[in-house]
Parts: C-alpha cells; structure tokens; sequence
C-alpha cells in the first residue's frame, strides 16, 4: 500500500498535496502560519510543499532534511521549466497568422 502511494504521489503532487490537506488538516496547520502559503503551493511548488508537511510533522525541518526540502525545489522548477520548453516548441510550429512564410 505505500509503495501505492509513494507512485501516487509522484505522479500527482497536487492531488496528493490535498488529499493530505483535506484528510488531515492539522499537519498542513502546523506546518504553516497562514493559509496562503500551502494555497499557492498547491499551484506553484506542490512537490516543495509536500515534501515540507511530511518533514516537519515529525518534529520541525532541520538539518539535512533541507537536502530533501531543496531536491521537491528542483522538481518543482524542472516541473515548470519542462511547461515552458514545451508551450514554446507548440508555439514555433504554428507562427501567428499574421507572419507569412
């Protein structure tokens, strides 16, 4: 059953992100001060945002926890870099109407 959910989670941040959110509220209120921060996390950085509530439930984030902390970071921007390369490669096969060519 974890490895389920560890597959699950890799595959769909955002909705493990609030499953965790929605199942249990007290480890999200505990993790952060206000709910603005873990809602735009939802959009912006899931991956970072799980990766945090799971870390700071046993106690805080310290240490080499961080590693864990900066490598959800490098997911999340490669995560959105990859949108970016992608929209770009579907925008340059079709130019604007106006260009002729």
């Amino acid at each position: 059953m974890g490895c389920i959910l560890t597959f699950f989670t890799f595959l769909f941040p955002r909705a493990a992100f609030f499953v965790i959110w929605m199942a249990r509220p007290s480890l999200v209120n505990d993790a952060f001060d206000t709910f603005l921060i873990p809602f735009f996390g939802l959009f912006i950085f899931p991956y970072t945002c799980l990766v945090y509530v799971v870390l700071h439930e046993q106690g805080g984030v310290s240490g080499a926890e961080w590693i864990w902390i900066a490598v959800a970071v490098v997911l999340d921007v490669g995560n959105m870099a990859g949108g970016f390369v992608q929209r770009g490669e579907y925008a340059s096969r079709y130019p604007p109407p106006w260009v002729k060519g």
